[in-house]
């Protein structure tokens, strides 16, 4: 498949969207200048993130990168979640203007402070 048809795919196809009801922690964050916003739902199990799903207001940009994220990070745990990086489906966005850029990283920037939301949250032992 080449880079233009996977994104393709994931505009018509998006993965893991919509609610997730037994998020063990639902996150949103809203990029201003654009009107942008993405909600994610994970479930975390003993430090694994068991399930993920997103909602968006956005560009399709911003909803292929939060589909492929979903489908890349489902399973993992959350040190290695919290080094999923836009590296890790870069190849996807190499023929969409620069200033889509930041769309196609929000929704890693939105994993990870969940990610640390959680963390913060639970009772130190």
């Amino acid at each position: 498949m080449t880079f233009k048809e996977e994104y393709i795919d994931h505009v018509k196809n998006p993965r893991n969207v919509g609610k997730l009801e037994d998020a063990t922690i639902i996150f949103e964050s809203i990029y201003t200048p654009a009107g942008d916003k993405i909600k994610l739902y994970l479930k975390i199990t003993e430090n694994v993130l068991d399930d993920i799903s997103f909602e968006t207001f956005g560009c399709a940009t911003l909803i292929v990168s939060a589909s492929i994220m979903t489908t890349h990070v489902k399973g993992m745990s959350l040190s290695e979640a919290l080094n999923y990086s836009f590296d890790n489906m870069a190849h996807v966005f190499s023929e969409i203007p620069r200033y889509k850029l930041y769309n196609a990283k929000f929704p890693i920037y939105t994993l990870h402070r969940a990610i640390n939301a959680y963390l913060r949250s639970r009772p130190s032992h």
